[in-house]
């Protein structure tokens, strides 16, 4: 649905475990954008995009979420807004690169 390539389309995960139980909301985003900086600085050599992130839904992972994913609403002229905007319960806010996220 994003993408003609099959080779790129399906999901690859990716664990992030750096969890002590006493960073913040905030403290969290950063770890997470960590994680999605790197793979953004392969992304000419590996062809991938990250499209959403998730969660089982700790808390601090739901702020952090929040501060990544909730900066704007999804424009109008995005390609992937014919995709989201019919889906009744679909949040359209975003991050960066209209990244979205699922939090448990």
């Amino acid at each position: 649905m994003l993408t003609n390539d099959h080779r790129v389309y399906p999901a690859r995960a990716i664990l992030a475990s750096g969890d002590c139980k006493r960073e913040s909301g905030i403290e969290h985003a950063g770890l997470i954008q960590t994680v999605m900086d790197g793979i953004n600085a392969q992304r000419a050599t590996t062809k991938l995009r990250i499209v959403s992130i998730a969660s089982d839904g700790e808390s601090r992972r739901g702020s952090a979420f929040a501060f990544l994913t909730f900066k704007k609403k999804l424009s109008p002229q995005s390609p992937i807004y014919p995709l989201l905007s019919p889906l009744i319960f679909m949040d359209l806010h975003v991050g960066e690169d209209d990244i979205t996220c699922d939090k448990d």
